[in-house]
């Protein structure tokens, strides 16, 4: 069984936006473009460690191992306030680290969700 995954990268936004352009070259051109590994993007490694904090990485776990019914459930597995769970419920979310699941039973909550079981970096040089 292969294990999920998702990519994150480290890569100068020049590489990034030259790569785009050949892809877009070879589209207009009618040339076959292969599909790539979905990744999120970072332009370095503080921006990245910003948004992958430890406290993140941390909440990241809890969903995997835990499997909070909602976010308030996080924030208390997690001893920390709901409105900065929510946060950074928001931000991974957004960028793709992690998945909600609307519910409506008796009142509307999001399930969090991390769909992955490793993270792997790539840095360029």
């Amino acid at each position: 069984m292969k294990t999920k995954r998702i990519k994150v990268e480290i890569r100068n936004l020049d590489d990034v936006l030259k790569e785009a352009g050949e892809v877009m070259k070879d589209l207009a051109e009618g040339r076959k473009v292969e599909p790539k590994e979905p990744a999120v993007v970072f332009q370095d490694l503080k921006t990245m460690r910003r948004v992958l904090s430890e406290k993140r990485l941390e909440l990241l776990r809890a969903i995997r191992r835990h499997r909070p019914s909602s976010v308030y459930e996080l924030a208390k597995l997690l001893n920390r306030s709901l409105r900065s769970v929510q946060y950074d419920v928001k931000v991974l979310s957004e960028l793709g680290f992690l998945e909600l699941e609307k519910t409506s039973d008796r009142r509307t909550r999001s399930i969090p969700r991390v769909p992955y079981e490793k993270m792997v970096f790539e840095v360029a040089v």
